[in-house]
C-alpha cells in the first residue's frame, strides 16, 4: 500500500510475521440437543464453542446459529479433513445428535484471526512510527508488543497517537 515500503522497517515485520490462524464450522441448528451447553472453552486444546444466538438474533424463523473453532499451531502443516472432523466430533460430544437438526453449515478450513503476535523470533516490535517514512503511523491486531487481538490493535492504536502527539509538539516547538 505504501510506495517503497519494501526498503523500510515493514518488510521486515512482514518476514518476521507468523499470522494466526482458525478453522470454522458454523451451523444454523433447529435446536441444540444439550440446551445446557451454550459455550465451551477447550483446556486441553485451541477449541471455543458458542451459540451465538444467545445473545443476537440471526433468524427470523428461530434456526439457532453456533460455532466452533480450532486454532491452529503455527509450526503444523494443515489438515483440513482432520480439523473438520476434530470439529464435528466436539460437536458430537456437546450435543450428541445434533446432525438431525441442522439446517445449514459451513466449514471454513483457514481463516486469519490475526496477522501477526508477539513471539520469541521478532527482532524488532512494530511501530508505532516507520522511522524511514515521516508521518506514517502503524496500529492494528499485529502490531501488538506484548498484547494480542484486540488488546494489540487498542494499545498499538495508542502508541501510534501518541507518537502522533510527540511529533506535533516537537514541530511546534520548532515553530514556537
Amino acid at each position: 500500500m505504501l510506495n517503497g515500503a519494501e526498503h523500510t522497517s515493514l518488510r521486515l515485520w512482514n518476514e518476521q510475521a507468523i499470522p494466526v490462524t482458525a478453522c470454522c464450522l458454523d451451523i444454523g441448528i433447529k435446536k441444540l440437543p444439550n440446551p445446557q451447553h451454550q459455550f465451551a472453552i477447550g483446556i486441553d486444546q485451541a477449541l471455543f464453542f458458542t451459540n451465538q444466538s444467545r445473545a443476537a438474533k440471526l433468524s427470523e424463523d428461530g434456526i439457532s446459529v453456533v460455532s466452533i473453532a480450532k486454532y491452529h499451531n503455527p509450526m503444523e502443516e494443515l489438515n483440513v479433513n482432520a480439523d473438520k472432523k476434530q470439529l464435528e466430533s466436539v460437536m458430537d460430544l456437546l450435543h450428541p445428535g445434533w446432525r438431525k437438526e441442522v439446517v445449514v453449515q459451513q466449514f471454513l478450513p483457514k481463516l486469519t484471526v490475526s496477522y501477526d503476535f508477539p513471539h520469541v523470533k521478532r527482532k524488532r516490535n512494530p511501530g508505532p512510527s516507520i522511522p524511514e517514512m515521516k508521518g506514517i503511523f502503524i496500529a492494528g491486531d499485529w502490531a501488538g508488543h506484548e498484547e494480542v487481538l484486540a488488546d494489540a490493535a487498542v494499545a498499538s492504536g495508542k502508541r501510534a497517537a501518541l507518537e502522533i502527539l510527540h511529533v506535533n509538539e516537537m514541530v511546534l516547538a520548532k515553530e514556537g
